[in-house]
């Protein structure tokens, strides 16, 4: 069967939410034994996510911690995904991350996404139409998402990542430039 690879791009921090992740995912990998989970990043956190990992007994070589993401490794892990999950939380406090980059840079890369419901998300993604907006705290949530997309027919598939590029392109730096140019000096030219 064919590889299905889920990335995750980001610091290892609390509120990236990537100890939820990696607990859904060992129940995704249970359903779907031909998945992979590709963690891209560093941070305080990578031991603890390494220590879940074996305890959830999930085989190493279905987890891959890529380290530190540069230009060119990024663009790699985005052509080898099928799904890029952004699973943010809220911190212990309240408080909840703005707008992902790795967000806009997925759906600039046309890819199936998943983007949680504490990230604003919801300013670029429409559910089901260009990715899947869920909550990554609600463990049925989180896996009946990632199942819902797993289940899609490659029709389905194809339309939901030509719709999530369609939109990620409004997101390059020439749009937005000429976007906030327009804004900004609208009433001064």
């Amino acid at each position: 069967e064919k590889q299905f690879n889920i990335l995750f791009i980001g610091r290892f921090a609390e509120i990236k939410g990537v100890e939820y992740l990696i607990n859904t995912f060992a129940k995704i990998y249970q359903e779907f034994p031909h998945t992979n989970l590709i963690l891209g990043g560093d941070g305080p956190l990578r031991d603890k996510y390494s220590h879940l990992i074996s305890e959830l007994k999930i085989p190493k070589n279905r987890v891959i911690f890529t380290g530190y993401v540069d230009k060119g490794l990024k663009k790699y892990l985005f052509n080898i995904a099928k799904l890029v999950i952004v699973p943010s939380i809220l911190s212990d406090t309240g408080h909840r991350e703005g707008m992902p980059v790795v967000l806009l840079e997925s759906l600039y890369f046309g890819k199936m996404t998943m983007a949680s419901k504490y990230c604003n998300a919801e300013d670029v993604i429409i559910n089901s139409n260009n990715g899947y907006i869920f909550d990554p705290l609600e463990e049925v949530n989180f896996l009946e998402t990632v199942k819902t997309i797993a289940n899609l027919n490659q029709e389905e598939f194809t339309k939901i990542e030509k719709n999530a590029k369609n939109i990620g392109a409004s997101f390059t730096d020439k749009k937005l430039t000429e976007k906030y140019y327009s804004h900004l000096f609208k009433n001064y030219i």
